[in-house]
């Protein structure tokens, strides 16, 4: 799991935690998660943004589940929290900008110089390398002998 989506885990379950006060993580049943998840969308998050919230929900409860901490049926309800009318039923790509995608050009340049006109005119090519049948074109081909 990434640094972001970690704190974005805590930070949720934090909330969640003290939204619950003073009943811990475990206590809160379907009925709580609904409401603190209703909660957020009066006070202005996105229906996406809640979406994200309840999988996070699912993934722990689940968690909760196989560790032996909570019941299949609060499980089970949990599970069954539809998301937020207006989200999406899936996350929407985000395509990289066109300054994303410069940083990322730059950073391979960087690392990988280009080859001058003259080096790539001399360097062998996958065509070369794949007739030779896995030799690159000045080694012998099996079944033939080097030249000397």
């Amino acid at each position: 799991m990434g640094s972001a989506r970690r704190s974005a885990v805590i930070k949720f379950l934090t909330d969640l935690e003290a939204w619950a006060a003073p009943r811990t993580l475990v206590a809160v049943t379907a009925e709580d998660l609904d409401g603190f998840l209703a909660a957020r969308l009066d006070e202005g998050f996105h229906p996406n943004t809640v979406r994200k919230w309840l999988v996070i929900a699912r993934v722990f409860y689940r968690w909760l589940y196989d560790e032996g901490a909570i019941t299949a049926d609060t499980m089970l309800a949990i599970r069954d929290l539809r998301p937020p009318r207006g989200s999406s039923s899936r996350p929407q790509p985000r395509p990289h900008t066109p300054g994303e995608l410069r940083a990322l050009r730059d950073a391979l340049d960087a690392r990988w110089p280009r080859l001058t006109d003259e080096d790539a005119r001399r360097a062998p090519t996958a065509y070369h390398f794949f007739n030779g049948c896995g030799n690159w074109y000045s080694e012998p081909k099996p079944g033939e002998s080097a030249k000397g």
